[in-house]
């Protein structure tokens, strides 16, 4: 997610947005058609190198227990070109990458009262 919104962020304040914003797009529009698809371009990349590193760590739990299992076949697949069941692996590891991840905790908002008491005097 941070990496996204860095990437929206810098990619709002370039020429091509600017230009769509003359030619009268509605933000929205401007946003998901234009700066969106700019700026998960990172994303994909990085996406791509944790899928590499995910494979590898499963194929080498795999060597050392003797396991057969997804990576294994992921990488036999993949020698073979036989990419239904190349996808079919991603798939299924996809995830368990996320999983893999530690849960952030939420922010923490700060206390403001919805309403200023009113002092009267009647």
């Amino acid at each position: 997610m941070r990496l996204v919104r860095s990437g929206v962020i810098e990619v709002m304040n370039m020429e091509f947005i600017k230009t769509a914003r003359a030619k009268g797009l509605a933000e929205p529009m401007v946003v998901v058609k234009h700066a969106f698809r700019n700026a998960c371009i990172p994303v994909i990349t990085v996406l791509g190198l944790q899928f590499g590193q995910l494979l590898g760590g499963a194929i080498i739990t795999e060597t050392v227990f003797a396991w057969p299992g997804v990576a294994t076949l992921t990488v036999e697949s993949i020698r073979n070109q036989d990419f239904p069941v190349v996808q079919c692996a991603v798939i299924l590891l996809a995830p368990a990458h996320r999983r893999r991840e530690p849960a952030r905790r939420p922010r923490r908002r700060a206390h403001r009262p919805a309403h200023p008491r009113r002092l009267t005097a009647r």
